[in-house]
């Protein structure tokens, strides 16, 4: 059984990360806040026993977290004011998720099974890291020793029913930590362009000896990634669908075999 780490097993995972790269962590990690505990996303966010899981796998939680209002974070209760349209809008828009709040968005969100989790637990200024080159290697870190723990601990505890990782940190993260071959790295464009036309196998990841479970690759929903095209009318919601379809013809097929 694999159990879900503490705040006091985490921090030193970015701790020695900071240490073992020399980084100047003012500026870019803060190790000790823990937004997704913040939020007891594992304990308020998921529906027992009620709904199989879809998991969206994000980046990070973003720099401008406060401690003390502990917002903004895809599960405070309202939306960042600093954004007219934000990764959380959009995707929730793309779910057909609608509401008169974002509070009472998210707990449709959570009714309809679907849970969002961080690829890096703590705040991090994505540019500064990547300038640095270590944004790739804080990923797969993250990846390997905590969100790995935090999916087969779902597999476990859930019927999970598929993974969507959007944009290419949440792909590099998963892959770090759990089997997962042949997702995407790039031309993410093209691959959906292909996928519209059936052209893309099922990717899938396991998560124990007897879990696997289907990995959507996707765009990171955002204004800057062409948002009417990849996101608009429900699109991510009929995407989830259609690859599970596939996936479900699939399993068929090899049973048959």
């Amino acid at each position: 059984m694999v159990d879900l780490l503490r705040h006091e097993e985490i921090e030193p995972i970015y701790e020695s990360f900071i240490e073992k790269n020399g980084i100047v962590q003012e500026k870019c990690i803060r190790p000790r806040s823990i937004p997704f505990l913040d939020h007891d996303v594992f304990g308020k966010w998921i529906l027992r026993k009620t709904k199989p899981l879809t998991i969206f796998i994000a980046e990070a939680p973003p720099w401008s977290y406060s401690d003390q209002s502990k917002k903004p974070y895809f599960y405070s209760e309202e939306y960042n004011k600093n954004c007219v349209r934000d990764m959380t809008r959009i995707l929730l828009d793309s779910l057909d998720i609608r509401g008169s709040s974002k509070k009472e968005r998210l707990e449709l969100f959570k009714k309809e099974g679907y849970l969002l989790l961080d690829a890096i637990k703590c705040p991090v200024d994505v540019e500064y890291l990547r300038e640095a080159s270590k944004m790739h290697s804080l990923l797969r870190d993250s990846g390997k020793k905590i969100l790995a723990k935090e999916l087969q601990y779902l597999a476990a505890e859930e019927q999970l029913r598929c993974i969507v990782a959007l944009g290419g940190s949440s792909r590099i993260a998963l892959k770090a930590g759990i089997s997962c071959k042949g997702l995407p790295r790039n031309r993410m464009k093209k691959w959906i362009q292909d996928f519209d036309k059936d052209k893309n196998p099922i990717y899938r990841v396991i998560l124990s000896s007897s879990v696997t479970v289907p990995v959507l690759p996707w765009i990171f929903p955002s204004p800057w990634n062409d948002e009417g095209k990849h996101f608009a009318e429900c699109r991510m919601k009929k995407a989830i669908e259609k690859y599970l379809e596939k996936y479900e013809q699939d399993m068929r097929s090899r049973q048959k075999a």
